[in-house]
């Protein structure tokens, strides 16, 4: 895990793991049980492209969910991005500022 912080009942944490070449977006709740994880893959969106790392999470509270922003470190540099999370649920989607 490279960084986490706290959200809703538990945490967002983000971090990577040799058998992924993607960072791992993971929520754990109170008791540290995995809610659910998603892999940040951008090749399907930029074939050929990787997001490396993902650091300097923040969440913005929502009505219906809430927003993380983050800077994405990906092949080509560093770029500001935003995920979606649904408040019962799990991640929407996540983009770059591309």
């Amino acid at each position: 895990v490279n960084e986490s912080i706290s959200y809703r009942f538990g945490k967002l944490h983000v971090g990577s793991i040799p058998s992924e070449s993607s960072p791992l977006l993971i929520y754990t709740s109170g008791d540290d049980q995995v809610e659910w994880a998603f892999a940040m893959d951008v090749s399907s969106q930029m074939p050929n492209t990787q997001l490396r790392e993902v650091r300097g999470l923040c969440v913005l509270p929502g009505l219906a969910r809430d927003q993380l922003r983050f800077v994405g470190v990906w092949t080509y540099g560093a770029e500001r991005g935003k995920a979606y999370i649904w408040k019962f649920g799990e991640l929407q989607y996540f983009y770059l500022s591309w």
